[in-house]
């Protein structure tokens, strides 16, 4: 079973999350305990039925312990979280930016802390890019009306390496983005060995650079980053044996 924990009923069309930074701005917020509660309900269901159980995109401090928890007691899950929820908080969202505007929302400081922590000791498995990209109409909106979502797949390695260079080894970095998802999904893990196509990644974690969100490949440019420097680069593909270095 794959969840994405997320109570609606808890949100009432909250834009962002719920604390003093959405207080100060007049905007109705999202709270921790959407997420929290239903990801509650679900490792119960779990410890009642058994199974499998992967939980997509955590954000909060206690929705890591929970599945921290929950792995000590032996139960079979798994979780990931979005590339993007370890470059903000909550206090970025302060000028009604709607590129900030993601779904699930960018959480205090502390989660940050606790999701980085997660990160390092295993508790989180994987990390996804979270790309949800949007048509510049639904983007260039008051905050209220602004889709949720985010163009970040140019980037996710980027803001990873950036982040956590001196958390996670680059070994540990791939199998978080790489390795994992795919046992997760039970799918074949390419090799490389004679006869067999190719299907790599070259990166260069050392390697600094400035984003421009107009060099941007994607159609959708919706990214609260422009001019930024970052360490670390994915710098070509190679899929199934055709290779793309236009990176």
């Amino acid at each position: 079973v794959y969840s994405f924990p997320y109570d609606p009923q808890l949100v009432e069309n909250g834009q962002m999350h719920e604390g003093k930074t959405s207080t100060s701005l007049g905007i109705r917020g999202i709270p921790a305990i959407s997420e929290e509660i239903q990801l509650a309900r679900d490792i119960k269901l779990l410890q009642h039925f058994g199974g499998r159980l992967h939980v997509v995109a955590i954000s909060c401090a206690n929705s890591v312990q929970l599945i921290r928890d929950a792995k000590k007691e032996g139960l079979n899950i798994t979780c990931s979280v979005h590339a993007h929820q370890i470059c903000f908080t909550d206090e970025d969202v302060n000028d009604f930016d709607s590129r900030f505007k993601v779904l699930p929302p960018f959480r205090t400081k502390k989660d940050k802390a606790a999701i980085i922590k997660g990160l390092k000791d295993g508790t989180i498995d994987a990390i996804c890019s979270g790309h949800e990209p949007e048509d510049v109409e639904e983007k260039k909106k008051e905050f209220t009306e602004a889709a949720f979502g985010i163009s970040s797949i140019e980037l996710a390695y980027s803001m990873v390496q950036d982040q956590l260079k001196d958390v996670l080894s680059a070994e540990q970095i791939c199998e978080k983005f790489s390795l994992n998802p795919r046992k997760i999904l039970k799918q074949e893990i390419p090799e490389i060995a004679e006869g067999n196509k190719a299907n790599l990644t070259l990166f260069d974690p050392t390697l600094t650079w400035s984003f421009k969100r107009g060099e941007m490949v994607s159609k959708s440019k919706n990214s609260p980053f422009n001019e930024v420097e970052f360490t670390g680069k994915v710098i070509g593909v190679v899929n199934r044996g055709k290779a793309d270095f236009r990176f």
